[in-house]
C-alpha cells in the first residue's frame, strides 16, 4: 500500500490497533516509513501535533517529540474514531487514518475506497448547494429592488 501517486487526492485508511500499547515509534516507523515511504513524516489529529520530523524544528520540539514516540496512542489522548492526519512535505503526500480501538495485540490497515460514482455525487451536492446560495442572494436582491420601487412610489 503506497500512498497515491496523485498528490491532490488524500487517502483515507481504518487503523485497526490496540490503541493502549500500539506506540507511537511504531505508528512512525512501521507503517509510514516502512509501508507508505515516507520520509519525514507528521502526525497530527485536529491541531495538535504529535511528531514531526526534518529540517527546522528547534531542540525543544525534538525532545518533545522524541519523548511522544514512546508513548501509546491512547496516551497520547487519542481514541477510537480519531482521525489522524499524517503528511511527508518531502515527498508532498498525505493520509488520514481513523483509529479503531481493538483488543488484538496486532494491527490491521484498510482503505476506505470512494467510488467515482459518490465522489460525483458529492461534488454534484456542492454544486447544487452553492447553486442554492447564489439563487437565494438573487432573490433578496430582487425584493429589495422591488421594495425600493414601491417605497419611492409612496413618496
Amino acid at each position: 500500500m503506497k500512498p497515491s501517486q496523485d498528490t491532490n487526492q488524500q487517502r483515507k485508511f481504518l487503523f485497526k490497533c490496540k490503541l493502549s500499547t500500539f506506540l507511537l515509534e511504531a505508528l512512525v516507523n512501521s507503517i509510514l516509513k516502512e509501508r507508505f515511504s515516507m520520509i519525514n513524516p507528521s502526525i497530527r489529529c485536529d491541531s495538535c501535533y504529535y511528531y514531526e520530523s526534518g529540517d527546522g524544528l528547534d531542540s525543544s520540539e525534538i525532545s518533545i517529540y522524541n519523548d511522544n514516540l514512546r508513548q501509546t496512542l491512547k496516551g497520547l489522548g487519542l481514541s477510537n474514531g480519531s482521525n489522524v492526519h499524517c503528511n511527508d512535505f518531502d515527498k508532498d503526500g498525505s493520509i488520514i487514518m481513523e483509529l479503531l480501538d481493538s483488543n488484538e495485540e496486532s494491527f490491521e490497515i484498510n482503505e476506505v475506497l470512494i467510488s467515482n460514482e459518490n465522489r460525483l455525487k458529492q461534488q454534484k451536492t456542492t454544486e447544487n448547494q452553492e447553486n442554492n446560495i447564489i439563487g437565494s442572494l438573487k432573490r433578496k436582491k430582487d425584493i429589495s429592488h422591488e421594495i425600493g420601487i414601491k417605497l419611492r412610489k409612496l413618496m
